[in-house]
């Protein structure tokens, strides 16, 4: 359930004294900026090898379709093990899957052989990380919260596509594979030292959730994973078409870092003070429009007005609703909550592949590369679908119960 006003606990961006949340801290400051580098590149690099664009919609297919599987057996893990223990092991895997990247061209990995160490690995992890973030936010400040995490990593990551194109572009595709895999090892070795701690094991439940009453939540976490696959993998091989270069793709992406930054601090600020929802449906809504605006970008100049865009919209909308997400998880049994979600945005995604694999043997690439654009503008307009928590008015009146309580103190 969601802490108290005044728990000892807080997010890790505000208890750096201690030193176990300090280490979750750096490490996902670490991984973010590691697989920050290599991520956008990915479908581009598949594509430039002549993995084939079928192959290369297989791969995600079997991606989350994997993922799917095994965020069952990820979710048991963290209510056993805790899940600092599940981020940590998530880690091996997403090493030897950028190893089969690295390899691909001399061992020939079909695409369900190439996706599943990525599934456990993201399966492993995001479970655990939205445990971890869920319980340790405060209601009254939570997209403040989120938001002032958002800035960080924004940073950390809108410098890596820079640094991952220029790497890619003068050392070849590999060299940056190898420096994202160290700095992944490098990541596995700070969770190393310290325990999980307010922890309690038990067994997961699922009967804990009513799947009619949580609808809306899953139709809207599915519009946000068309919205976020379109923006992170469709979108970068699309730019590719038009730019062939990794190093200006990577200088698009970073460039935006300015607007995300000011826009998530304002929002942040307010939505707490207001209704988020709001936040999200202007976002949303903004980002359906320039999704399909995407469609029709032809040079570097208007890729890069469009990523302006994007980054604008996203930012006002991603930290509310990240902060619905976790209050909600507190609403419910929070284990099988976000088991359901997580495993509801796989299956989405999973669908979102399907359609375009099929479509890839009837179709041209650019015009594939359109419809999985439209798809995510398609997505974005679900997002708005997510309802307010039950403490959406309770936060404000909460504090509004404490300047009343620190004015009788001051009295007496």
């Amino acid at each position: 359930m969601s802490l108290e006003l005044g728990h000892p606990i807080k997010h890790h961006l505000f208890r750096m004294r201690f030193t176990e949340l300090n280490e979750i801290y750096w490490f996902m400051a670490i991984r973010s900026f590691a697989l920050s580098l290599i991520t956008i590149f990915i479908p581009i690099y598949l594509y430039k090898i002549n993995f084939g664009i079928s192959n290369i919609f297989l791969y995600y297919l079997f991606l989350y379709m994997f993922e799917f599987i095994f965020e069952f057996f990820s979710s048991k893990y963290i209510k056993h093990n805790g899940p600092k223990h599940s981020m940590i092991l998530s880690l091996p895997f997403m090493i030897f899957h950028l190893w089969q990247l690295f390899s691909i061209e001399k061992y020939h990995w079909a695409p369900w052989m190439l996706a599943i160490a990525a599934s456990i690995s993201l399966a492993f992890f995001w479970e655990a990380y939205h445990y971890d973030f869920s319980r340790s936010k405060h209601t009254a400040k939570a997209t403040k919260e989120i938001g002032k995490l958002f800035i960080t990593l924004s940073i950390i990551g809108a410098t890596a596509p820079l640094v991952g194109g220029f790497l890619a572009s003068y050392f070849g595709i590999n060299s940056l594979l190898l420096i994202v895999i160290i700095l992944l090892f490098f990541a596995s070795l700070i969770l190393l030292k310290t325990k999980d701690k307010n922890f309690r094991k038990g067994k997961l439940v699922l009967s804990k959730v009513n799947l009619k009453s949580i609808k809306k939540h899953l139709i809207a976490y599915s519009g946000l994973g068309w919205e976020t696959v379109a923006g992170m993998q469709i979108w970068p091989l699309f730019l590719f078409l038009i730019i062939s270069s990794y190093s200006k793709i990577g200088i698009i992406t970073s460039a935006t870092l300015i607007i995300t930054v000011f826009v998530t601090y304002w929002v942040s600020h307010r939505a707490d003070k207001g209704k988020r929802t709001d936040y999200i449906k202007t976002g949303s809504i903004a980002s359906a429009i320039i999704g399909i605006f995407q469609v029709f970008v032809e040079t570097i100049t208007q890729a890069f007005a469009v990523n302006m865009g994007r980054s604008f919209a996203r930012s006002v909308s991603q930290s509310p609703f990240d902060s619905e997400y976790y209050l909600h998880a507190d609403e419910e049994s929070r284990s099988e909550y976000i088991y359901i979600m997580e495993s509801t945005v796989d299956f989405s995604r999973f669908i979102f592949y399907v359609i375009l694999y099929v479509l890839s043997f009837y179709l041209p690439l650019q015009t594939l590369l359109i419809i999985g654009l439209l798809m995510g503008a398609a997505g974005s307009l679900l997002m708005p679908l997510m309802p307010p928590a039950q403490c959406e008015i309770c936060g404000p009146i909460e504090n509004k119960e404490i300047k009343i309580i620190k004015k009788i103190g001051a009295r007496k």
